[in-house]
């Protein structure tokens, strides 16, 4: 989920009453309690598409994920190779220092061609022109399960009231669990290591940082680009 549409996504979140409750996806050990559940998974990173295929396919009712884009998604293995070894190689590395931005974008666009497919052309919705701005996730079986009509996939989450969960395209239906990450479990998040909950994210370095604590108290940070590698 964005963070910046917290407000979207928890609008009547309190209210849902659905017999599986509202969980957040690290709280997830596996499909039994969900079985003949209507489910909805909000998010469209690994973590979501990995749940949604594993509950499709252990006996829920209904699977649909909310996503606030469709991101292009390749499968974990192609041809018994890891994709990570197709396409996050050395050369990949080095040719972002070497090559244009646009050459780099359209060179990862047509790895996600050829290796998993435009999401449209399996029923999902249509991902932008390039990975740039659609993103790039990974999953093997999320694709094929909603050609399958397995997995339903719908826009972002607009509100929520009781069982009922309305999406931006004026669609709603019922559901009886919500899975989702940081805002749809109303986690307080920070935009800081040691600042206050401020439920913001940390721009500093053109990406999106954020931190929270878990109940054991353990600290946990999510970066999408690494402070690491910055110029001093």
């Amino acid at each position: 989920m964005r963070i910046g549409e917290i407000a979207d996504a928890r609008n009547g979140l309190e209210s849902f009453s659905g017999t599986g409750g509202v969980a957040h996806t690290y709280a997830y050990a596996d499909a039994d309690r969900f079985r003949g559940l209507r489910v909805l998974v909000a998010g469209g990173a690994i973590s979501a598409l990995e749940i949604a295929s594993d509950l499709a396919m252990a006996g829920a009712e209904r699977v649909t994920v909310s996503v606030r884009r469709q991101r292009y998604v390749l499968p974990k293995l192609a041809a018994g190779t890891p994709t990570d070894h197709i396409v996050f190689t050395r050369f990949h590395a080095l040719a972002e220092e070497v090559f244009t931005a646009g050459r780099v974008n359209q060179m990862y666009t047509d790895a996600a061609l050829r290796l998993g497919g435009r999401p449209e052309y399996y029923g999902a919705p249509a991902a932008s022109a390039t990975v740039a701005e659609a993103g790039i996730t990974l999953c093997q079986h999320f694709l094929p399960l909603v050609a399958e009509g397995r997995i339903d996939v719908r826009p972002w989450i607009t509100g929520v009231d009781g069982r009922m969960v309305r999406f931006s395209d004026g669609r709603a239906d019922e559901f009886d669990a919500i899975l989702g990450r940081i805002q749809a479990a109303g986690i307080p998040y920070r935009s800081s290591v040691r600042g206050p909950v401020d439920g913001a994210i940390n721009t500093d370095y053109g990406g999106r940082m954020f931190y929270w604590n878990d109940p054991e108290g353990h600290q946990w940070e999510l970066l999408t680009v690494s402070y690491a590698r910055q110029p001093r």
